[in-house]
């Protein structure tokens, strides 16, 4: 069966939009890739992926070691902290603290001149870039249409699903009218189903 003329203009914007972030972080992350030296490539864990957002010198999406993946490590691949941001102070507000591939860490200056920092999640485009699954429990109907072959129907069902109970497992996409085990199966890249944590929890 053949789109309809808007939605075809619809996906194909999504897919021009996912283009051009795909070429900017790939662009941005070979000048910017962060390696620590190691005794072997073959052992060494696979790298992560991070964002530097805010305050910092050189804010962008680097590669980042094992071992150098935490705050600090990140900070470090960004420059250092913008002008005017001391670091004293900074002990206990997470430098320390070890990031995942797809997370993003906002520095901002504080009331007393010392960093704070806010852990995020990268915007979608970039995460699909960098490797990394939307949630269904999370990601909104834009971001659920840079998947590929997702229709912005199926998106808006999805969406409205979870309104009424989370989604448990990708499995689940199978109550939804036209998705079946292989496209299930071609989506298990770009999407995953996290843990809802229990209201009234953090």
């Amino acid at each position: 069966m053949e789109k309809n003329s808007g939605t075809a203009s619809i996906e194909r914007g999504f897919r021009v939009a996912l283009a051009l972030v795909a070429a900017a972080v790939f662009l941005t992350v070979p000048a910017r890739f962060y390696l620590t030296r190691s005794a072997s490539i073959v052992s060494s864990p696979a790298p992560i992926f991070a964002e530097a957002r805010g305050d910092v010198r050189n804010p962008g999406i680097y590669v980042l070691d094992r071992g150098r993946d935490s705050v600090a490590g990140l900070l470090d691949a960004a420059g250092g902290l913008g002008p005017g941001i001391t670091m004293e102070g900074t002990s206990g507000i997470g430098f320390t603290q070890r990031l995942k591939s797809g997370q993003a860490v906002q520095f901002a200056k504080g009331p007393s001149g010392a960093p704070e920092i806010r852990i995020e999640e990268m915007q979608a485009a970039a995460l699909l870039t960098v490797g990394g699954k939307l949630d269904l429990n999370r990601a909104g109907v834009k971001d659920l249409c840079l998947i590929p072959r997702m229709k912005p129907e199926t998106a808006s069902a999805i969406v409205a699903r979870r309104a009424e109970r989370p989604w448990n497992s990708l499995h689940e996409l199978g109550e939804l009218p036209g998705i079946g085990p292989k496209t299930i199966e071609n989506w298990r890249e770009y999407l995953e189903a996290a843990p809802v944590p229990p209201a009234g929890t953090h």
